[in-house]
Order: C-alpha cells, then structure tokens, then sequence
C-alpha cells in the first residue's frame, strides 16, 4: 500500500513538471514572437516617421526658398529707371537703401560733414567753432600752388583738395591767377565786423531795431555769415604789377564764368545768387537765400550735393529743403548711379546713426543744421 501511493506522488510529479515544461516552452515561444512582432512595429513606426520627417523637410525648404524670393523682392525693388544720357536726379523716397548696414556717425562729424546750412535764420550751433578750429588747416600748409592773400586764410581738408584740383584744371585751359582772399572767419572776427558796423547806429537804434539795421548794411549778425561755415571762400584774380589784368571786377572776368560754368564738378556751389550774377545765366535765388547783396562766395559741400543742386537748379536753401520733402535720391550721369543720397529727422546732440549701402564706395554724413542729418553715398 505504501509503494502504490509513492508510485502515484511520482507520477503526479512527472505530470507536473511535463506542464511546466510545456508552459515553458509556450510562454518562450510566446514572448520571441510578442518580441519579434514588437520589434517589426517599431521598424515599421521608425520607417513612417523617417518619411515624415523627409517630407517636412521637403516643405521646409520649398517655404523657405519661396519666403526668401518674396524678401529679396522686398528689400531691393526695381529703382525708377534714370535718363539715358546725361545728368539725371531720381526720386527715391520709399525706396529702402540697398545691402545698408548701420553707421554711427560723431557730433563733430555731423558738425564738420559739409551740408550745415548758415544764413540769416540758420545760426552755426555753439559748439561747431571748436570743432571747425581743430580740423581747418591754412591753405599754404596744405597747397602751395593756390595763390592766398595771406597766410590766415584757412578752410577745411576737403575744401583746400577740391579747390587745389579745380585751380589746377582751371590753368590747364589757360586762366591763372586767381587768388582766394578770404576763407573760413572765426567768430571773434565776425563779432568785431558787427560791432564796428552796429556803432555806426546805436546813437538811433536800439534793441531789434538796432539789430536789423546793422544787418541790413551788410554785416552778418555773428554766427549768421557763410565765411564761418569753414568751407567758403572768396575768389580773385591778380597779378603782381599789371593793373590792366587787376582792374576788372571778378565777375566780368573770363575766370568767373569759368567757375561759374565748372566749380560743381569739384564739388563747389556759388552760394548767393541773384538775377544775373555773376553772369546772366544766374536765376536769382534771394527769396531762399536772404541776401540780395552781390557777394562773391563759392562753398564746398562735396561732389555729390554739388552735383543734384546743379542739375536741379537748386541754391543750397532750396536743396535742403528738397531733401526734406524727399529723402532718397539718386544721382546719375548718362544712366550710371554716381550719388545716392538720403536724409532723415534726427537728434544730433550725441551724433547719430545713419543707413550706408555696402554697395557704396565711399559715403559723407552731415548735419544740416534743420533738424536733419544727410548722407551721401558716392559709387
């Protein structure tokens, strides 16, 4: 009875361990196929975001290429197109500068660039002598070959160069002598002119009264006179000895229809003129400039301003206020950009920032002295 109850257990434990086994096997083959299946998924989800991801990218790019076609379109449109030939100025105004990058420009460059307007209703800001001081130079020093009255007659770098190279041109074609008589005036000097000039009326002037009419005999109020600008000058001719050559006033004299004709090729404009002087081709432009006086002074603003003002006809009054009214513009001669030119409103007391295109040679900044500052771009 013992043995038959021990061959069971024995039995019963076979039995067992064979289901074990077999769920074992089951449960085996079970999870290698779970596994196989799972990693058959994975491949599968893989392989589907591959794709995806492929065809974002696709449509990433065809955006992006089609966002950048529009952009360039937008940051350099088509300019109006110029005249064929000769000198043409086209309007800009809504037109962005082309490849521009951001300049900081100094107050004492702002001050010294050239354009600051000086007349009757536009005084030289305070602090610009201090700056003018320290950058003119004495003609002399600078060219020998420019015939000066003296040796205090100073004006700015630019100024002398444009003035030594149009002297020069202007003896290649046979007019020699000329002689520069009066430059840059300090305030001192000015000062002294006025009050010599207003003590001639205080025994019946006084206050605005006295002011005006001290004026009105032809002596600037201080900080008023174009000489201070320290970029005009006065032109002559003489010649050691010949009173016949000397006697003609500069006007009647083949030397001023010479520059006349020339100077804004150097970058020089006649400052005041009024109807027919200093010759009949003059319009008169007093009702701008406030002077009807005849006064003999050329002013340097640079090549690309002298350039527009000549071809628009403009006194220098007029060409600021133009720029105002349309603040970019291009200048061409026979249908090739030689000057692009911008203005904008701006607070000059810590300098300013100004727009230059990288396509540009060489650029000026300037103050206007009405609220502005001018940049000219030369290509």
């Amino acid at each position: 009875m013992t043995k038959n109850n021990g061959g069971d257990a024995y039995k019963k434990l076979v039995r067992v361990l064979l289901v074990l086994f077999v769920l074992v096997i089951i449960c085996g083959a079970g999870y290698m196929l779970m596994d196989r299946s799972i990693q058959a998924q994975q491949e599968e989800n893989q392989k589907y975001a591959a794709q995806e991801n492929q065809l974002q990218q696709e449509q990433y790019q065809q955006a992006l290429a089609e966002w950048q076609k529009q952009e360039v379109k937008a940051e350099a449109p088509s300019w109006p197109a110029p005249k064929a030939e000769g000198w043409d100025v086209v309007d800009l105004s809504g037109f962005p500068v082309n490849s521009a990058y951001d300049v900081n420009a100094s107050r004492k460059d702002l001050l010294l660039g050239g354009m600051v307007l000086v007349n009757k209703w536009h005084a030289l800001p305070d602090d610009f002598y201090a700056a003018a001081e320290e950058g003119m130079l004495a003609l002399y020093q600078v060219n020998k070959e420019i015939p000066v009255s003296g040796s205090g007659v100073r004006l700015m770098p630019d100024a002398i160069t444009a003035l030594g190279n149009m002297l020069t041109d202007a003896k290649a074609e046979g007019l020699e002598n000329f002689l520069i008589e009066e430059g840059y005036r300090s305030l001192e000097k000015q000062q002294q002119y006025y009050t010599e000039a207003e003590s001639n009326y205080t025994s019946r002037y006084s206050g605005e009264a006295l002011k005006q009419k001290t004026i009105a005999s032809g002596v600037n109020y201080p900080g008023t006179s174009e000489y201070q600008s320290a970029f005009a000058f006065n032109p002559r001719r003489y010649l050691a000895g010949d009173s016949e050559f000397n006697s003609p006033k500069f006007f009647e004299t083949p030397h001023s229809d010479w520059l006349v004709e020339n100077s804004w090729e150097y970058g020089f404009v006649f400052r005041f003129p009024v109807e027919g002087y200093p010759n009949k081709t003059m319009v008169d432009k007093s009702y701008k400039t406030g002077v009807t006086s005849k006064l003999m002074i050329y002013r340097y603003v640079g090549e690309g301003h002298a350039a527009a003002m000549h071809v628009l006809g403009m006194c220098m009054e007029e060409y600021v206020e133009y720029l105002m009214a349309h603040p970019h513009i291009a200048v061409y001669e026979n249908g090739t950009l030689k000057y692009e030119i911008t203005r904008k409103n701006a607070n000059t007391q810590n300098g300013a920032s100004v727009e230059v295109s990288g396509n540009a040679r060489e650029y000026g900044v300037s103050m206007d002295n009405c609220g502005g500052v001018i940049v000219c771009m030369s290509y």
